[in-house]
């Protein structure tokens, strides 16, 4: 049972009022980190995440001025193996009705539905946002809830989707994995020079798409257009000429990050490269080190989160709080419906859907989600044509857009259109609630009313596929 401060009340459900829903951020080999709560959208704020950070600073929560709750109330969800979420079942059935792509699809649309047809907000408007690997599940629900629940969204907005997740490799074969690498290690690059500009980018995009493209299709065929292009790179990336020319101009994501730092002795976070911690084991051969954001927020927001639940909230959970979980992401499905990504399911929503809009907002220097190959390949959601429904915004910030400190949250903000598109002055309406997913049954929900900060805390629990799901109030 759940227990709310005694000066806290609870609002009125209401019908008309718009609601929206944050699908938790995952990486591809970890679940969890719905950060969004604690430093984005959420009243609160953590300041943790950044260059210097450490673990053991104090936890200490602010009042985040950035926070959306002034136009839209907020409504997080840690699915199955994240937060305080556990399944009912055993391992084996856990792994099939929850830890795959489709199954976890359905099981979370249904999750949306259930709340919605439980508090009598069917009729209201509804958004759906989704950062990192809850953007690959933004589409997917998306076209779920509209093609087979019965539910439109209103609009939706991606935040470092990870929508095509085969898109880095083949390498061998492919020039297309090095396209997207080169502008992010560039930015990375610029940032630490104080240089880092929409104009200044500009040329590094046209160079990608042009004369770097046109020589890794030439391979080895023009000597000298390659020895142009190693030169080239060196100079955009500020890395060794050595390391350039034994790549090849060919910059991997992971010899990059150990190498970008390597006079320091220091690894590079694939999220934001300028973000490091000392290489724990400088001299093996492959990374071994957990990624230096990682390894830094985990013990700060599971402390944050659980004292503030706990002791703020009132809800005496005595069970474990899971920001990061490394037992989700080991049994995973990375099944061919994964391997797909998810932009066929944003090109068959936004087809028949002519009021839906979306936004796309990406950091300039993410390694993780690239940030300059979605918005050129917008059309592509449009069936090959120009969509103003789709809007591609860039950040400076990296790939956790909201690991920086306050000017990265109001930019977030306000910059990107947010409140406007979010309150019927662009991509949508006023909104009520916005819900955090993200890994994968039990599934806590907490709330925050705008007449209240907290308002309730809701308990899902997900039977058979999470198909049948039953819900309880907590008050």
């Amino acid at each position: 049972m759940a227990k709310l401060p005694a000066n806290s009340s609870i609002p009125p459900i209401r019908s008309t009022a718009p609601i929206a829903r944050h699908l938790r951020p995952q990486r591809r080999t970890r679940r969890g980190f719905g950060l969004s709560q604690l430093r984005a959208i959420g009243p609160k704020h953590l300041n943790a995440g950044n260059e210097g950070d450490s673990p053991s600073d104090p936890a200490t929560l602010s009042d985040n001025p950035g926070t959306w709750l002034d136009f839209t109330d907020l409504v997080f969800l840690d699915p199955i193996g994240t937060g305080f979420s556990r399944s009912l079942v055993d391992a084996d059935q856990t792994r099939k009705l929850f830890w795959t792509t489709e199954p976890d699809i359905e099981y979370l649309s249904r999750c949306i539905y259930d709340w919605l047809v439980k508090n009598d907000r069917l009729g209201s408007r509804k958004y759906l946002v989704g950062e990192s690997y809850g953007g690959f599940r933004g589409p997917r629900i998306t076209y779920f809830l509209q093609s087979q629940l019965g539910v439109a969204m209103n609009g939706v907005v991606l935040v470092s989707p990870y929508l095509n997740p085969t898109l880095e490799q083949n390498g061998d074969l492919s020039p297309l994995p090095w396209l997207v690498t080169l502008p992010s290690i560039t930015a990375a690059h610029l940032e630490r020079e104080h240089q880092l500009t929409p104009e200044a980018m500009k040329p590094v995009i046209d160079y990608t798409l042009g004369e770097y493209a046109t020589t890794l299709i030439k391979g080895p065929s023009d000597p000298a257009a390659t020895d142009a292009m190693i030169k080239k790179v060196t100079e955009m990336t500020g890395l060794d000429p050595t390391f350039v020319k034994e790549s090849g101009g060919r910059l991997e994501t992971g010899a990059y990050l150990r190498e970008v730092h390597r006079e320091e002795g220091k690894l590079g976070s694939v999220y934001d490269s300028n973000v490091t911690m000392f290489d724990p084991f400088p001299y093996a051969p492959e990374q071994r080190a957990n990624d230096p954001l990682l390894a830094t927020l985990i013990a700060p927001t599971t402390t944050a989160m659980v004292d503030f639940d706990t002791r703020v909230v009132g809800w005496k959970v005595e069970a474990r709080y899971n920001a990061l979980s490394y037992e989700v992401g080991s049994h995973w499905s990375r099944d061919q419906e994964m391997r797909a990504g998810s932009t066929a399911q944003l090109r068959e929503a936004v087809a028949a859907d002519p009021k839906l809009h979306v936004m796309i907002v990406h950091g300039w220097n993410d390694l993780s989600c690239p940030s300059w190959l979605h918005p050129h390949r917008q059309p592509d959601a449009a069936h090959g044509r120009p969509n103003p429904r789709l809007r591609p915004r860039i950040s400076r910030r990296p790939h956790v857009l909201h690991a920086r400190s306050q000017p990265g949250r109001i930019t977030q903000r306000r910059d990107g259109d947010v409140q406007p598109a979010l309150s019927g002055k662009g991509i949508g309406c006023p909104m009520s609630r916005f819900w955090d997913m993200g890994v994968p049954a039990k599934v806590p929900l907490c709330s925050y009313g705008r007449e209240s900060r907290v308002s309730s805390l809701i308990q899902t629990v997900g039977t058979s596929r999470g198909l049948g799901t039953t819900a309880k109030a907590h008050t």
